[in-house]
Order: C-alpha cells, then structure tokens, then sequence
C-alpha cells in the first residue's frame, strides 16, 4: 500500500513538473520574439516615415539654381540730355546662382542670388557716338509666386530689386577711336540699384525666365560731359532686359 502510495505521489509530481514547463516556457519565448519582431517593423516604419517627410520638406523648402543667359541692355537718358542723344540696345552675357525658399505651405518663394551681367548702351547723337560697356556684379532679390499648372510645370511671375556694383568696362567713342575707362572719375558711378520684374516658367528640374532691370540710380559722375550732360537737369539710368535658362538643385 506504501509503495503503491508512492509511486501516485511521484507520478503526480512529475505530470505537475512536466505540465508547468510546458505550459510556460513556448509562451514566454513566443511572446518575446513576437514583441520583438512587432518593435523592429514599427521602428522601422517610424524611420522610413521620417526619412521620406524630410526629403518632402528639404524638396519643397529651398533650391539652389544656376542661370545662364543673355541681356538687351541700354541706357535711359531724361531731361535735356534725352533731347540730344538717343540710346540703342546692346547684347551682353549673364551668369549667376539663386538660392530659394518657399515661406511656409504658400506657394511663395524668396530668391536671393548674385550673378555677373555685361550692362551698358550705345548712345548716339549727330556729332558723337559712345558705345559703353559696364560689367556688373550683381546682388539680385526678387519675391515669386509659384503657380502650379501641373506636377511637372509651373509658372512664376517675380518682383523685387537688385543691386549692381561695376567692376569694369569700356566707352569707346567713334570719332576718335579712344577708350577710357567706364567708371573713371569723369565717367559713370559704378554703384547701381533699382527694380526686377519677370516671368517665368519651371518644367520639371529647368527654367525659363525673362527679367527686367529698371535702374534707379544716376550713373554720371560729377564729371560726365558727353552729350552736354548737366548735373542738374539730367539723369542717366541703365535699362536692362535678360533671357535666362537655368536649373535647380
């Protein structure tokens, strides 16, 4: 009777033992491995999310752009002068770099940027004709509304101002075959500013933009005589009008 109470003890014991690591031990690794697993694609879901918000953002936020085109330049002559002298076009080169930003969710965009532009006129009167050349590093600022036509293309009209700063060129007179220098003393200012309007137009990663500079400054220095300039009455102003093609980044 002893024995065989034993051998029942002993079973039940073990049946107990056997049961309870059964029960426990698959459960507790299944759920970490699951908790685990579930953690890793929810991390990783977070870190694609983010990664493609940002690269949205940085996309839609800002651009640097390279333009490459061509000007019409001349000069605008009011007062007496204008009645002597007529000013006709000249076509020069234009090369620069524009940063932009979009202000907020609008489809606003500020573009600073500065570029090297070939300005100037050729200004002709029935004794003379002065043909003058201005090189100009330029700090252009100009405010665009992107107005979307399409996901691939848009159009943008823009307004703002520029600043000019001369840092050579040339006016060559017919009659005697001399040059001097375009912002000498007794030559132009070589300190310009004014207005910019343009339109344009983005397809896809290009652009296509026309510009034009209405100068605000009176470039005649106090020594400028040419074409019986006086300082009181009259004001020479640069004109310029550019075709650019470009690309933004």
């Amino acid at each position: 009777m002893k024995k065989l109470v034993s051998i029942i003890l002993v079973t039940s014991l073990c049946a107990s033992a056997c049961f309870a690591q059964v029960r426990r031990v698959p459960r507790r690794h299944y759920n970490i491995g699951w908790e685990t697993f579930d953690r890793t694609l929810h991390t990783i879901n977070n870190v694609a999310g983010s990664a493609v918000m940002l690269y949205g953002v940085s996309r839609l936020s800002n651009y640097f752009g390279i333009r490459v085109g061509c000007n019409e330049a001349d000069l605008r002559l009011s007062g007496p002068i204008g009645d002597n002298a007529d000013s006709e076009f000249m076509p020069g080169l234009n090369l620069g770099v524009v940063f932009g930003w979009y202000l907020g969710k609008t489809p606003l965009i500020i573009e600073p940027g500065i570029n090297f532009s070939m300005k100037g006129g050729k200004v002709d009167s029935r004794l003379e004709s002065v043909k003058y050349t201005m090189s100009m590093i330029e700090i252009p600022l100009v405010l665009k509304y992107d107005a979307e036509i399409t996901p691939d293309i848009s159009f943008y009209p823009a307004a703002g101002g520029f600043l000019a700063f001369g840092v050579g060129g040339k006016a060559k007179y017919r009659s005697t075959h001399e040059e001097y220098d375009t912002f000498a003393n007794d030559g132009f200012k070589s300190f310009d500013a004014g207005l910019r309007f343009g339109l344009g137009m983005n397809v896809n990663r290009f652009c296509f933009e026309m510009m034009y500079d209405l100068g605000l400054v009176n470039l005649a220095a106090s020594g400028y005589e040419d074409f019986g300039f006086n300082d009181w009455d009259d004001r020479v102003c640069s004109n310029c009008i550019t075709f650019n093609v470009g690309i933004n980044f």
